[in-house]
């Protein structure tokens, strides 16, 4: 079991995360106030909310957020899933890993917004176009943590499993994966993001539905409560996300120091 933080910590981590909302707030209100700044160029907290709670009750943004949400999805397990084989592939041949990182490389180079255009082309203005954005975005961070996780094993570590008799399969689920474990959720905590943010790319040059595809069109309409309304439901989706995966994350890796913090 996880050791729970000391009394005045916690009660010092709940004080000081209100604190820095209403910090936020009121320098976005007195901005709006100081600069007299009308409703479509930067609305008051109180509008958004509104906005947020009518489009909730029609089900605009469930609709919307549905449509993104399955992307974001797909996208992170077609992404993770790539990462996590070609990462344990690679990481166990140098020669492999020599010979594919030109490419690999290469392909993380070309910004996601350019290729974003090609994929609308070649796969539609539906989900599939999104799903391969969020896959791409997801696929790079993830494959590096694999291939340090599994590398971060020590000789000695994998002398003493020899010397005990360890069949190559015992060593590499015994001590390897339990020693890449927590690179690979650290990666796996960093394509929960990128995954919305993929998602969001790909709605943003073309889409039939979406957060993404909503922003734009409130931006367009210059309805920036609708836009905000958007962006506010990004932003409880990929919370949301991230802390699936860290609450998978303490446990899984309830005996890592890193599950404690």
């Amino acid at each position: 079991m996880t050791a729970p933080a000391p009394a005045p910590r916690r009660l010092l981590l709940w004080t000081a995360r209100p604190a820095v909302a209403i910090v936020v707030l009121a320098l976005w209100i007195g901005y709006i106030m100081l600069r007299d700044l009308p409703s479509y160029v930067l609305p008051h907290p109180a509008d958004v909310v509104r906005t947020f709670v009518k489009l909730a009750r029609q089900g605009i943004l469930l609709r919307h957020a549905l449509f993104t949400a399955q992307a974001v999805l797909l996208g992170f397990a077609l992404g993770t899933t790539a990462a996590l084989v070609l990462g344990t592939l690679i990481s166990r041949s140098r020669f492999v890993e020599a010979t594919l990182r030109p490419y690999i490389v290469a392909s993380q180079t070309t910004p996601t917004l350019v290729l974003a255009p090609l994929f609308l082309v070649w796969f539609g203005f539906g989900l599939t176009s999104k799903v391969l954005i969020a896959a791409i975005i997801c696929f790079f961070p993830l494959l590096v943590n694999v291939i340090i996780g599994f590398r971060s094993v020590g000789e000695s570590e994998r002398r003493l499993f020899r010397a005990f008799g360890a069949s190559g399969w015992q060593t590499f689920t015994r001590l390897q994966v339990p020693s890449a474990l927590p690179f690979i959720f650290a990666g796996l905590r960093i394509t929960s993001i990128l995954a919305v943010i993929g998602a969001v790319v790909g709605e943003f040059v073309g889409s039939p539905a979406g957060l993404g595809y909503l922003a734009v069109t409130a931006a367009g309409n210059l309805e920036t409560e609708v836009l905000f309304s958007a962006v506010l439901s990004l932003m409880l989706m990929g919370l949301g996300f991230y802390l699936l995966i860290t609450l998978v994350e303490r446990r899984v890796l309830h005996w890592h120091e890193s599950a404690r913090r």
